[in-house]
């Protein structure tokens, strides 16, 4: 399954002496293993956008970058992206994990609680 994830690079070009700073979005797929029957699958990543955080560029700048994000994201970039994917992923599964835990700590919590007040209006001399 395909996720979305963004990471900031560095293209250089622009209005900078060196390079301007880009958030670069793109879309992550993740490999498989060989098996006995077919080859390892590599990831995949695929370029979504890219924009220029300090500056705004016309549209000439703008699709050059564009350009350039899809270039690097195929080359230099793509263990870089790869990288920032997997710790995403990662991240995301220890939140899905602790909200799980906690869940059904609330459900534990929120179960003993109407059992301690059943028993309260089962004994409640008030009640009867």
């Amino acid at each position: 399954m395909a996720t979305k994830h963004k990471m900031i690079c560095y293209a250089p070009f622009g209005l900078e002496p060196d390079a301007i700073e880009v958030l670069l979005t793109f879309t992550f797929t993740p490999g498989a293993r060989a098996t006995r029957i077919d080859p390892a699958d590599p990831a995949e990543v695929e370029f979504v956008s890219a924009t220029a955080t300090l500056h705004t560029l016309d549209t000439g700048m703008q699709a050059m970058l564009d350009d350039w994000a899809r270039e690097y994201l195929g080359d230099a970039g793509y263990h870089d992206a790869c990288a920032a994917a997997e710790d995403d992923n990662v991240g995301a599964r220890e939140d899905a994990a602790d909200y799980r835990r906690r869940a059904a700590r609330d459900d534990a919590l929120t179960e003993r609680g109407l059992d301690e007040q059943r028993a309260w209006y089962d004994t409640s001399e008030e009640l009867k």
